[in-house]
């Protein structure tokens, strides 16, 4: 015999998801498989994929799963109707009738063509889908003769829509005073954005099982070129370091010069350098400066006419 069991949550999700009453379905179609009937599962109203036009929804469609433990898996993608009914609370008349969702889930049992079927929440759906599961094939439509209907109520919403009969979710409902106390009984959501934000979770949760379907990033820019000096700075500033004004070019270098050349236009010595007695080589002619009594040696005139002395002290020869 071939069942069928309509629910609004995923079969294999079991009472993690969609409470008691999924997990009594599950229960239900493992028990039907062992006993070698076939089950087929349908659920609407929880996926929701993005459609071709921003803030948009895909259409309304049937998609088929892999078989979960030997039970065949039909989903009913994009339903006008949300699930659970707490979330569609604000647009109760969408589950009194809807005729696309109607008409689709019209096809899907005609194909299946079932012998039973079992509904235990119409949450997802609308009312009509119930008869329309059901009804004898058309002209048109093939040689099915229909199916056995069977409904288990689990909860009260067939009668409320917030389901447990709940004024707040805290205290028991006796009078709805002709619909006008359950217009504040909990506080209600837009049905347009819970499946926008589903949507959005659906590429999200799509795009980490499948990282080879993510868009490639764009390439970074080149990086600006600097000076030398300018990543020096950066690098003391990282540091903590003083920074040293970057001159410009040309006072650069005259700065480089002026620390290369001494006042007297030649470079400079180390203080080492200059300490050192100042020889003649064997053979030269003219006196030495040492003994010249001096005291003093004599170098090149400079433009500022200007002369570099060293101490007498610091070349003269220690006497014999």
């Amino acid at each position: 015999m071939r069942i069928v069991l309509v629910n609004w949550a995923h079969i294999w999700d079991g009472a993690s998801y969609g409470g008691g009453v999924n997990g009594y379905c599950q229960a239900l179609g493992l028990a039907l498989i062992e006993r070698g009937h076939d089950v087929i599962s349908v659920c609407s109203g929880v996926t929701y994929t993005p459609g071709d036009e921003p803030s948009t929804v895909g259409a309304c469609e049937v998609r088929r799963h892999d078989d979960w433990l030997g039970i065949r898996v039909f989903e009913i993608i994009n339903s006008p109707v949300v699930a659970p009914s707490l979330l569609q609370f604000d647009d109760p008349a969408g589950e009194a009738g809807c005729p696309e969702l109607e008409a689709i889930v019209r096809r899907l049992f005609v194909m299946l063509e079932p012998d039973v079927v079992h509904w235990h929440n119409v949450e997802g759906f609308s009312a009509g889908c119930v008869e329309a599961s059901a009804r004898p094939a058309g002209a048109g439509e093939g040689g099915w003769a229909g199916a056995r209907l069977l409904y288990s109520l689990h909860n009260y919403h067939t009668i409320c829509p917030q389901v447990y009969l709940m004024q707040g979710h805290t205290d028991p409902c006796f009078d709805s005073a002709g619909g006008a106390n359950c217009a504040t009984c909990i506080e209600r959501s837009d049905p347009a954005v819970e499946k926008l934000l589903r949507a959005e979770r659906y590429v999200k949760k799509y795009r980490e099982a499948h990282p080879e379907a993510q868009p490639r990033p764009p390439r970074p820019a080149p990086p600006v070129p600097v000076t030398r000096k300018l990543v020096r700075e950066l690098k003391r500033y990282v540091r903590g370091e003083p920074l040293q004004p970057v001159p410009p070019p040309a006072a650069a270098g005259r700065a480089y010069r002026a620390a290369r050349v001494g006042r007297c236009g030649m470079p400079r010595m180390s203080r080492g350098a200059r300490s050192m007695p100042q020889r003649r080589p064997a053979g030269s002619r003219g006196a030495s400066p040492t003994r010249s009594g001096t005291g003093s040696c004599q170098r090149p005139t400079t433009r500022r006419g200007s002369r570099c002395s060293m101490s007498s002290g610091l070349n003269r020869r220690p006497q014999p």
